[in-house]
């Protein structure tokens, strides 16, 4: 369990620095997406090369590519 919630906070953290990068820019839309995408991408492969995931199941890793999904989503709105 341990191990779980050590997991969780490592995606919360990339998460939130990621929002927080997103203060220091003016919006611009076209350019939005494409950084949203970029952080997914670079996420992914973050977790996938970080040595708490080294035993990770594909679930487990599919799984927190969900909760980083579910992040981007709704975070913002309590923001």
């Amino acid at each position: 369990m341990q191990s779980g919630l050590v997991k969780v906070y490592f995606v919360l953290c990339v998460f939130i620095s990621f929002i927080v990068s997103f203060s220091f820019y003016q919006p611009k839309p076209e350019n939005d997406g494409q950084r949203v995408q970029d952080f997914f991408l670079s996420m992914e492969v973050a977790i996938r090369n970080h040595p708490l995931w080294a035993t990770a199941t594909e679930e487990d890793i599919d799984c927190a590519m969900e909760v980083r999904l579910r992040l981007i989503t709704y975070m913002p709105l309590c923001l």
